[in-house]
């Protein structure tokens, strides 16, 4: 989805690539339902005179729902969720599943318990489940340590990786409320860590 929080960063890799880069940069933007227009929307608010020719940029943009496709040697699955999320240029949100050399990470972004069924589909006996954990109390837009706990359980997953911890959140005792329903592996996420699956 569109939330500033999970695309900010595009108008200053995209500036950086077109501007300070010698090479040619040929990006491949992936994203969900109305993507597209809100590409062009940014391309115009940020970059009303860029010509991809004089800049070195080509761009593509393609929108996603369900299906799979590779990326090289990586398989990518993708699973439109049901919810919509409010607040945002579009209300659509894609969960991804990457599969490489026989293991499998499935990432989803903002999702609530309305969207718990599709997260368990798509996880379902994945190596690694990276998952929102970002509500203190059900009824909000994320999903709760005991929704992160009850999905990672029911899909099987071989480790829990709860990530997009909002201030309530981090008060909050998250791996002993996940580990009530959970018995794999539990990792909280933490800005550039890096993990061997």
């Amino acid at each position: 989805h569109t939330h500033v929080d999970h695309v900010h960063d595009l108008p200053g890799l995209l500036w950086t690539w077109a501007h300070a880069s010698p090479a040619q940069h040929l990006v491949n933007l992936f994203g969900q339902p109305q993507f597209a227009d809100f590409y062009q929307q940014l391309v115009k608010a940020f970059y009303p005179n860029i010509s991809q020719k004089q800049h070195k940029i080509l761009v593509t943009v393609k929108e996603l729902r369900n299906g799979h496709f590779k990326i090289g040697d990586v398989t990518v699955s993708t699973h439109l969720m049901t919810e919509k999320i409010g607040s945002t240029f579009s209300p659509y949100e894609v969960g991804h599943r990457f599969t490489f050399n026989g293991k499998s990470i499935v990432y989803c972004g903002d999702n609530s318990e309305e969207s718990q069924d599709d997260i368990i589909a798509l996880a379902s006996g994945a190596d690694v489940l990276l998952i929102d954990c970002g509500a203190a109390q059900s009824g909000q837009d994320h999903l709760t340590p005991e929704l992160v706990g009850r999905i990672a359980a029911a899909a099987q997953v071989k480790m829990v990786i709860p990530t997009h911890f909002y201030p309530a959140v981090e008060k909050l005792p998250i791996k002993k409320i996940i580990r009530r329903y959970y018995s794999g592996k539990i990792v909280l996420a933490k800005d550039l860590m890096k993990l061997d699956i």
